[in-house]
């Protein structure tokens, strides 16, 4: 008796976690049964392994406060605290179980589970009345009661803080144990990048991949996480403007700029370079000779600006044409992101075979559920590479990432449409190449790890251009955001957005070889541009434009949290967004960029609010 006393607070986590670990099992079960069309039972089987992670995570979430209120007791015991572990599990289980059966429904009914979307449509009763039939709220009701009643019998005759508590030694031991587990088990485990819901995702089919997601897990992080982004200053009735769109982006024809119709395409996205490291672009010498040769005998753009300051923003922006928003990210409301256009989805109907080529965590902002929902042939990510080459913070660094790159591409049918993103020369910096700088700071860092890539390019572009496919193939080298390093730009300055973009290959027509295009131009433009070559219509990506249109308007935008900038063959201007106003500019007046500017960001955002 005494023996089994002592363990008294591990066997009271361990029932918490392995009936919530049920409680989920059960909704995932129910979810299946009530949504399956026709789905083969042993491609349902997945959901149950793959959505593990984000059960136990939510398991070791609602079980941490019954573990403190049962420290508490321990050391001051008390009828009360067993009254409030009694209504803790009542409250825990009734908002479990509604989410849980709110999502079965709500997926029956619009595509998705339970978010802070579908609250904020349920907050119009007629309209949400209107899409959900009543006799299906009914049900939903009847099965939420049966289920909340059930659980929580089983609850209370498991779980019991008892009057007799463990001597308080014993308990100290099993807590300094117990609370650093579900710390860990609430984060994932040990993993450079936390949970999110990538980690469930493992499907082209989305049915799959819901039965799979932890609903409750799921639908507090994206209550939570758009509560936070919930800003205030992107609303200005007083720059509306019918019609800015299509000014901006007007209907024209294009220059055929390649001899090949369907030539295999190979994106590379540079991790953070920008124009200062870049010598054929007035940058620094010697950082990138092997972008400076490909240069010599492709086509730069001189002018072309990332649209936002992250790696998830950019690959969205390049893929999907879509273009950053002040401390928003499509790519991580997967129930948007999902809906999205994209490069590989309609090349891939076009008959191309695609990949995604990345060296490190698939679960980062949400990347594997993105390339998953576009449907991607094949993804290669860190776990595709053995323990011993994960050298990096990032995971693989890249002449590894290259070289198998270089195989996968030799090895995929033709025409292929190849996505690499690259990551050496991503803070901390840690590339294989040292600065010659006994004590270099972040600023040598940076041009070290742009040395190391560079060079990495090379070899890649020596191997690639020994195969048979080389000649049919279109590089298009690209920057998913720009720096402030190396010459320690201002957070604002226009100059820390200003990115390179090569289109290089033998596809390419002989009287572009070595040109510059210096079209105003942002790296979200990238799906415009390539389609009209491919003679594939690209009118779905609504921010993005064809600069080989001879009507093309040129402009660039770009986002931080707080501020936003515009770019014209007139001027540059900043904008503060917390109240709209112009804090710099290259000459005045400004009104007129001011108003179009922030235009065209409510314009994004309204999109953005559409998917």
């Amino acid at each position: 008796m005494q023996q089994r006393q002592k363990f008294k607070l591990l066997s009271f986590t361990l029932k918490a976690i392995i009936l919530w670990l049920l409680v989920f099992s059960a909704g995932r079960v129910l979810f299946i049964l009530l949504n399956n069309d026709g789905t083969n039972v042993i491609r349902v089987v997945p959901a149950f392994y793959k959505g593990i992670l984000l059960d136990v995570s939510a398991a070791c979430y609602l079980i941490l406060l019954p573990v403190l209120i049962f420290l508490w007791n321990v050391f001051n015991p008390s009828v009360v605290k067993e009254k409030i572990m009694r209504w803790y599990f009542i409250i825990a289980i009734s908002i479990v179980v509604m989410v849980e059966t709110t999502s079965i429904f709500l997926f029956r009914e619009w595509g998705n589970t339970l978010n802070y979307r579908a609250i904020r449509y349920l907050l119009y009763p007629s309209e949400a009345s209107a899409s959900i039939e009543w006799k299906t709220i009914i049900m939903a009701v009847i099965i939420s009661a049966i289920t909340i009643s059930a659980w929580n019998f089983l609850f209370r005759k498991t779980i019991v803080l008892h009057p007799n508590v463990p001597e308080k030694k014993w308990t100290s031991v099993f807590a300094l144990i117990i609370l650093p587990l579900l710390f860990m088990g609430m984060r994932g485990g040990f993993r450079q990048i936390s949970l999110s819901e990538s980690n469930a995702y493992f499907s082209e089919n989305n049915f799959l991949n819901q039965a799979a997601l932890n609903k409750t897990w799921y639908f507090l992080r994206n209550v939570l996480n758009n509560v936070q982004q919930k800003k205030t200053f992107y609303h200005f009735p007083q720059f509306e403007q019918a019609g800015l769109i299509e000014k901006l982006y007007p209907e024209g024809g294009h220059t055929n700029w390649l001899h090949h119709s369907k030539p295999n395409v190979v994106v590379v996205i540079l991790e953070g370079w920008n124009v200062d490291i870049i010598e054929s672009m007035g940058g620094i010498k010697g950082v990138t000779p092997c972008f400076d040769t490909l240069a010599k005998s492709g086509l730069l753009f001189t002018n072309m600006y990332a649209s936002g300051t992250r790696t998830d923003q950019g690959v969205v922006s390049l893929l999907s044409g879509f273009p950053a928003l002040p401390d928003l990210s499509i790519v991580q409301d997967i129930d948007k992101s999902v809906k999205l256009p994209s490069l590989i989805k309609d090349l891939k109907n076009a008959g191309y075979f695609t990949s995604f080529i990345y060296g490190g965590e698939p679960e980062f902002c949400n990347f594997k559920t993105y390339f998953v929902a576009q449907g991607t042939d094949k993804l290669i990510d860190k776990h595709s590479f053995r323990k011993s080459e994960q050298t990096i913070t990032w995971g693989v660094p890249d002449h590894i990432l290259f070289e198998r790159a270089s195989e996968e591409l030799h090895n995929q049918r033709e025409p292929f449409l190849s996505v690499i993103l690259t990551q050496s020369s991503h803070q901390p910096y840690d590339s294989p190449f040292r600065s010659s700088s006994q004590n270099p700071d972040n600023a040598e860092k940076y041009k070290a790890s742009a040395r190391y890539m560079d060079k990495a390019i090379s070899v890649f572009m020596k191997k690639c251009s020994n195969q048979k496919w080389y000649k049919n193939t279109l590089f298009v080298f690209v920057s998913d955001h720009g720096n402030m390093l190396p010459l320690h730009r201002d957070y604002n300055d226009h100059e820390r957005f200003h990115i390179p973009m090569l289109l290089y290959g033998n596809v390419l027509d002989t009287v572009l070889i070595g040109n510059q295009d210096s079209t105003i131009a942002n790296h979200h433009d990238l799906p415009a541009i390539l389609l009209s070559q491919l003679g594939i219509p690209h009118q779905v990506y609504r921010f993005s434009k064809d600069v080989s249109s001879p009507s093309v308007v040129p402009f660039a935008y770009w986002s931080t949290d707080n501020t936003m900038g515009w770019i014209t063959e007139n001027q540059k201007i900043g904008v503060n967004l917390h109240n709209a106003e112009v804090f710099s500019w290259t000459k005045k007046p400004v009104a007129e960029e001011q108003k179009t500017g922030v235009g065209y960001m409510q314009e994004v955002l309204k999109e953005y609010e559409k998917y």
